[in-house]
């Protein structure tokens, strides 16, 4: 925890000498401030160790969760959430795609000592904004480039804590690499029913299902969004373990962190009313509300084709050949979809199809706003 480092809280310690202090059994903040040597330089000048370690002691007091995100270096930042476990969530989001200019949020999960709570798209965003002013660590896996660029472009003014611990790079620190089910697969973390089937690329057929009236497919996938953070509960625990080990810390200290792994009691109920007798919390799925049907429907298309109709590819592009790009044919009013790979193999199915149509889901322009045609701005269109 905070109150074991001494990594710059005292003016010239290093991770190095942190580790001799340990040896010599100086393991806390109190331990430091005994030593005779400190005491004789305490009040040497206005930056002495003294007032080092009185302020850190009150910002760890008064929770200020980024006093040390700024007076630490990031390698030590996962100490922050084992200071403060009770205003620490782990959070995920699901989203209809990868690019937060294209695509939006469909929910977040999130997680505080074990209870779970959800926002839907469309609805009341209040208590997850709450929950995130409250809280003074935030746990994501890959949230650094996803998920909390996504939530600061979706909910305005939106306070995220400074003290951010991304598992995808924690976790290589102690060799794990991957995505996150990867990780869970090496660590023997196993989920349960259906949900155990599900993977990232389905989280948003089963946002358009439940669209279409399907609350089940909401319910399901809330239990998918549940599972993603039992994994990173399990996966930072790990870690900071190995973490703690690698650094040789004291077993003494090793016992300060309290775990954060274990299972959410929750229920996921599609009735308003929850099940009398149900232990833990019922997290209660609604109906959508939004607009379900397209703007334009195939009806609308078949109406404006002269009385032939027609047949059509659409082309979901990934821009780049290690990843497959989706593929459809339209005819009839019967969707076949596959995966193609290769370029060559995209032009040669797509002539083969001979359609009416070629729909590739690329913009013929720029959003208001966007100065170049990728994602991460690196260059000019």
């Amino acid at each position: 925890m905070l109150r074991n480092t001494s990594q710059r809280i005292l003016k010239s310690t290093s991770a190095g000498k942190e580790a001799l202090l340990w040896q010599q059994g100086i393991l806390t903040w109190d331990d430091l401030s005994k030593i005779k040597s400190i005491q004789g330089s305490f009040f040497s000048s206005a930056d002495s160790d003294s007032l080092r370690l009185a302020k850190a002691e009150h910002a760890l007091r008064s929770t200020d969760e980024r006093f040390f995100t700024d007076l630490l270096p990031k390698s030590e930042h996962f100490r922050i959430p084992h200071s403060f476990p009770d205003k620490t969530l782990f959070v995920d989001i699901e989203t209809t795609g990868l690019s937060r200019y294209y695509d939006h949020i469909t929910m977040v999960g999130w997680a505080c000592q074990g209870e779970y709570s959800i926002y839907v798209e469309g609805h009341s965003d209040k208590i997850l904004r709450k929950a995130l002013a409250d809280a003074r660590s935030v746990v994501t896996f890959n949230g650094s480039h996803f998920d909390l660029p996504f939530l600061k472009q979706t909910f305005k003014d939106l306070q995220i804590p400074s003290a951010h611990i991304d598992l995808r790079f924690l976790a290589k620190r102690v060799g794990l690499s991957g995505g996150q089910k990867a990780i869970e697969e090496v660590l023997g973390f196993h989920r349960q029913g259906q949900a155990a089937e599900i993977r990232g690329e389905g989280a948003p057929v089963l946002w358009h299902r439940y669209r279409r009236g399907d609350v089940d497919a909401m319910r399901l996938l809330v239990e998918y969004n549940k599972f993603d953070i039992e994994g990173m509960f399990a996966i930072f625990d790990y870690t900071v373990g190995e973490l703690l080990e690698k650094r040789q810390v004291p077993p003494a200290i090793q016992q300060e962190f309290p775990s954060f792994a274990g299972k959410i009691e929750a229920h996921i109920s599609t009735e308003h009313i929850p099940q009398p007798n149900r232990q833990g919390i019922t997290i209660y799925v609604p109906k959508y509300e939004g607009i379900v049907r397209p703007l334009i429907d195939y009806q609308t298309l078949l109406d404006h084709c002269n009385s032939i109709e027609p047949s059509i590819v659409g082309i979901g592009l990934t821009g780049s050949e290690l990843k497959p790009s989706g593929w459809c044919f339209l005819s009839k009013g019967i969707a076949k979809t596959m995966c193609i790979k290769t370029d060559n193999e995209l032009v040669k199915k797509t002539l083969e199809a001979n359609p009416t149509l070629v729909s590739i889901d690329s913009p013929l322009s720029l959003p208001t706003g966007r100065q170049t045609a990728f994602d991460d701005g690196s260059r000019q269109g």
